[in-house]
């Protein structure tokens, strides 16, 4: 999870703009709900 937050934290820097890094929250934060969930649902 740190790699991905590093990772993130880079893309933000190398666009340079709030705005760009937006669409990458919202993803990072969609990614891990789906992932949530299907571990769960995985170990149900």
């Amino acid at each position: 999870m740190q790699v991905l937050a590093g990772e993130i934290y880079r893309l933000q820097n190398l666009n340079g703009t709030a705005f760009g890094f937006l669409p990458w929250r919202i993803a990072a934060v969609l990614i891990g709900i789906a992932a949530m969930i299907g571990i769960g649902a995985a170990c149900s």
